[in-house]
């Protein structure tokens, strides 16, 4: 696959490789290559290589873009999901003025016959495709042909979002779906840059401090050259931008959230909640208002601005280090890579508020690259990260609807240390007050946000150096490694022992070659920018030396942390950090020390410093491909889950490494690549942990020492892999070591003239043949004697191994077995109990449904009611008994009173007779005893009214006829026998005594009865006794 007509490559996470070639539909315009390359990598985990060479991997997609790619592309970058592609180049006019355009591939449509009959020929077997191409902010870049687009980049946490860093020192952030102008922009003011028009009071303080910083060496201000995103995290970090100057100063802009980027709520909750600076919570609301609704997960950042503060920019945060060079003229700092490994114990703490930040510690390793191949490691402190505000007033455009459609900000450079110090920002009003600077100053000195820990230095192959010729040396004193006496005084001044530097690793010295060609869309491509229209002639000179540097590229392996690949024009190298977790875990002891809130995160850094650095495990510098060509582009393909590998892409065929386990050798690149035409694209992917001991990823560079030369996995090698590794090395060692050296018989002059039967020949041909038995026969015979033990041992492991592994799998279908019975079981009990549930379900039913019992008291007042009832039957049958005898005698004595009426004449009115025709008076009645009772007289209103008697039932004993007979007031004489009437009188007595005594022992139980019912209200008596009137 003819790889060479590429002119950038990019790969996303899914494994997908992007590649712009030259169309074969539209001569001088380029299309799109898609190719599949995640199968063909995986070569490298199954076959233990460090590299594979992917030229015959097909192109899978073909795509060419309407309106067609007709400007020179230097670099892309794909999203994520490989839905767009991202290219960067210039025009080709005379004045060539920078593009930077966007090819939609997800709304790629497939390509008409004619178009893809035509390039049939190169991919038979590719789709042809076409895909729309927008170009960003044309207006703007079209009119700019001294602007340089130094970097593109898509945004880690937006998908939509990518941002573009112009030689302008400008900081673009644009949405996909809005190309025309920025979202946001960011107009950076480093130190010692002068500005026309715009100056404020606080960029003052940071020119004099880079005036200071820079020596008075007269050279080129610093420029922005690179950026790079902070990792994701909970804090503050997670919305800050790191970038890096000309002269590896590291810069932070924080903090800057894209509109529409989605943001954890509970992060900005502990955000909200930890953070005690006015200005960064007013930020938080304008940007993240919905956060307080606790509606969702998840929240959207709004259009947002604040009317009177601006994000600052902070740094240099390396100041002090060796890492901010001096002089910024023969080596310019070109690439910024960052890794961050896994949270500490602190990290996942509460939000600190005694700092202000919202998370805890965690570090990241912030790595820089110069072009003359040296590679600083800093440990970044993420704890550290904080926004810092000064006053101004951003520019902002409005859309149609009134909201804020885009933000332009004037960023000035503030000095980090007070706010790495925990001290108060210097505003404006401050800069007035005395001793200001000799304060910042101060903090500076003391602590600073990046701790500079490892100085590597990678062979760049160039051909003047090989040759031994060149026009000027790249390395100077400043950028060597041990650096000179007065780099030794102020790394000392920073913490920083230039004895404990670990660098060295690759070639001592390193020499430029001189007119290398312009490409890759960085500084080879004059990607500094630095000769604009406003520098001088001296600076345009300047400029043309810059431009002759080596580019560097520095690439994180985002599934290892502390991984980099660093790319350079002839070839790469493979770095390992090895102290990212052990430097997280030495913090958390450190503050479990110091008991937490006891000591700050300044005495804490400081108490890190003041630690023994050689403890901390030392960089590993690998060299993985030298090429004899010109390395054209390089990207990483791959992600965190599925693993991750660095593409090459080499020019023309030339030399390339050629791996093995012997060691490395320069072979042709073609030979390498069998029939592969055109350039080599490479995978280089970081082998598995601990395999073959030292020099993983290949030779180490030609400085480093025997005590340096450690392998990629040793640190990561479990207890278990390395007592096994030791007892393979203790058991094959006399194997490995080889046979014995002794020395070879002494050759006789005449060798060639001696024969078999010469007795000199024959003495020599003895003592060959006695040092061979002693050397290599014998070790011959030992290593097959040990082989073949070793060989029965294994075919008896092996034995064991097969009956154990048969047991295990016996052992494994019994407790399946066992497993099936107990889910037998289980479904047995689940169906009883919920047998008993229905059957519960129903006695409850039941229970509920029928009357209720009655109880002891309700038992025994029926008992009382049953005696209470014989006793009223048997006064009623008294009673009966009593109004019969009255019946039968009321009805003789009216019988005798009609005999006597009928024998008596007619009486006067008013007067009656008695008996036999006498008259009674009125009074008769009354002193007549039979008929004086009491009983008879005591009437009821109702039994009055009735006219009967109060007896319960029985009728009046008088009639108006007996009652005109009792008008008789005297009885007459001889009519009534005396005895009788006396008689019946006594009896009628008596009787009136029993009634009076059964009336009052009715009224007696009914008292005891009313007072059981006060007693127990719950009974409930039968209505027969429930009235109080009670008749007999």
């Amino acid at each position: 696959m003819a790889w060479a007509q590429c002119a950038a490559i990019a790969g996303d996470e899914t494994g997908r490789l992007y590649g712009v070639a030259r169309s074969d539909v539209h001569p001088g315009t380029f299309a799109v290559w898609v190719a599949d390359v995640y199968p063909d990598a995986l070569k490298t985990t199954d076959a233990q290589e460090a590299a594979v060479l992917l030229n015959d991997v097909p192109v899978t997609q073909v795509v060419q873009t309407v309106p067609a790619i007709d400007f020179d592309v230097t670099a892309a970058a794909a999203s994520a999901d490989g839905h767009q592609l991202l290219l960067v180049g210039a025009t080709r006019q005379e004045d060539a003025a920078p593009v930077l355009a966007l090819v939609d591939l997800y709304g790629s449509q497939p390509a008409a016959a004619a178009a893809a009959g035509a390039s049939s020929s190169s991919h038979p077997a590719a789709k042809q495709r076409v895909a729309s191409l927008l170009h960003v902010h044309r207006g703007l870049y079209s009119e700019r042909p001294s602007m340089r687009i130094l970097k593109a980049a898509w945004h880690p946490s937006s998908p939509s979002h990518f941002a573009a860093l112009s030689s302008d020192n400008r900081w673009r952030l644009y949405h996909t779906s809005r190309l025309s102008e920025a979202e946001q922009t960011f107009a950076l003011r480093l130190p010692g840059i002068q500005q026309s028009v715009g100056l404020r009071r606080g960029a003052a303080f940071g020119a004099t401090a880079a005036s200071s910083s820079s020596g008075g060496s007269g050279g080129l201000p610093p420029r922005l050259t690179s950026f790079a995103f902070g990792p994701p995290s909970s804090g503050w970090a997670s919305l800050a931008v790191l970038f890096l100057a000309s002269n590896g100063g590291v810069y932070v802009l924080c903090p800057v959230a894209p509109f529409g980027m989605r943001v954890a709520a509970g992060a900005l909750q502990r955000l909200l909640d930890g953070s005690s600076d006015s200005t960064a919570h007013a930020w938080l609301l304008a940007a993240f208002l919905s956060v307080l609704s606790h509606e969702s997960e998840a929240v959207s950042a709004r259009p947002h601005m604040l009317e009177t503060a601006e994000p600052a920019l902070q740094g240099p945060l390396n100041s002090g280090a060796e890492s901010l060079k001096q002089r910024a003229l023969r080596s310019v700092a070109c690439t910024l890579a960052l890794s961050t490994g896994a949270s500490s114990g602190l990290a996942g703490l509460s939000l600190n508020p005694a700092s202000g930040s919202g998370q805890g510690s965690g570090f990241s390793v912030v790595a820089t690259g110069f072009s003359n191949g040296s590679v600083y490691a800093h440990a970044l402190e993420l704890g550290q990260v904080l926004p810092v505000w000064l006053d101004g007033a951003p520019q902002c455009a409005y859309d149609k609807k009134g909201e804020v459609a885009a933000v332009r900000y004037e960023v000035e450079a503030v000095p980090c240390a007070p706010a790495a110090a925990g001290l108060a920002p210097v505003t404006e009003e401050s800069q007035q007050q005395p001793g200001t600077h000799s304060a910042a100053a101060a903090a500076g000195s003391l602590v600073s946000p990046l701790l500079l820990l490892d100085v590597l230095k990678i062979n760049l192959h160039s051909p003047a150096a090989a040759a031994g010729t060149s026009d000027w040396e790249v390395e100077d004193d400043a950028d060597s490694a041990g650096g000179s006496a007065t780099d030794s005084d102020e790394e000392s001044d920073a913490g920083y022992d230039p004895s404990a530097a670990r660098g060295g690793f690759g070639s001592s010295s390193s020499r430029q070659r001189n007119g290398s060609s312009s490409r890759g869309g960085g500084l080879m491509l004059g990607g500094l920018g630095l000769g604009s229209d406003d520098d001088d002639a001296a600076e345009d000179l300047e400029d043309q030396q810059l431009l002759q540097l080596t580019k560097v590229t520095l690439h994180a392996a985002p599934e290892l942390p502390g991984r980099f690949w660093a790319c350079h024009d002839q070839g790469c190298w493979g770095i390992n950090i090895r102290w990212l977790q052990q430097l997280a875990a030495r913090l958390d002891d450190a503050a479990a020390a110091a008991n937490g809130a006891a000591l700050g995160q300044l005495q804490l850094q400081l108490q890190l410093q003041q630690q023994q650095q050689q403890q901390l495990a030392a960089p590993v510098l690998q060299e993985l491909l030298v090429s004899g060509s010109a390395v054209v582009s390089s990207c990483v393909v791959g992600n965190a889950l599925l693993g991750s590998g660095c593409v090459v892409l080499e020019a023309a065929p030339g030399q390339q490494q050629q791996h093995g386990s012997g060691g490395s050798a320069i072979v042709p690149a073609a030979a390498a690549a069998g029939s592969g035409s055109g350039g080599c694209l490479t995978f280089l992917r970081p082998r598995p942990a601990g395999v073959l001991g030292d020099g993983v990823l290949g030779g180490l560079g030609e400085g480093a020492g025997e005590g340096e030369g450690l392998g990629l996995g040793e640190l990561v090698l479990s207890p278990e892999e390395v007592d096994a590794k030791g007892r393979m090395e203790d058991f094959y060692a006399d194997i490995c070591r080889g046979p014995r050296r002794l020395p070879a018989p002494q050759r006789p002059p005449n060798l060639s003239q001696l024969t078999p039967a010469d007795p000199a020949g024959l003495q020599y041909l003895n003592d060959v043949a006695s040092w061979l038995l002693r050397t290599h026969v014998e070790f011959a015979n030992g290593a097959h004697a040990d082989l073949t033990e070793r060989a029965r041992q294994l075919h008896d492991e092996s034995h064991e191994q097969t009956a154990a592994i048969a047991a295990l799998r016996e052992l494994a279908a019994a407790a399946a077995h066992r497993q099936e019975a107990i889910a037998g079981r289980l479904a047995r009990l689940g169906s009883v109990a919920d047998t008993l549930a229905e059957r519960s379900s129903l006695l409850a039913g039941l229970h509920w449904s029928l009357p209720r019992p009655s109880s002891a008291a309700e038992q025994q007042m029926d008992k009382q009611l049953e005696v209470w009832e014989q006793r009223r039957d048997q006064l009623r049958a008294s009673w009966r008994a009593l109004q019969a005898r009255l019946e039968a005698y009321t009805a003789a004595a009216q019988q005798q009173q009609q005999q006597a009426a009928a024998a008596t004449p007619m009486r006067p009115a008013g007067s009656s007779t008695l008996g036999f025709g006498t008259p009674v008076s009125g009074g008769y009645g009354s002193s007549f005893g039979g008929y004086s009772s009491p009983l008879l007289q005591q009437q009821t209103p109702a039994s009055a009214g009735a006219g009967r008697s109060p007896f319960l039932g029985v009728p009046a004993l008088a009639s108006n006829r007996a009652r005109d007979r009792r008008q008789v007031t005297k009885p007459p004489q001889g009519l009534v026998n005396p005895a009788k009437l006396q008689q019946l009188k006594e009896m009628l007595a008596a009787q009136n005594d029993v009634i009076t005594a059964a009336r009052e022992k009715l009224t007696g139980l009914f008292d005891e009865v009313e007072a059981y019912r006060l007693e127990h209200p719950e009974v409930q008596l039968p209505g027969r006794l429930r009235s109080s009137r009670v008749v007999v």
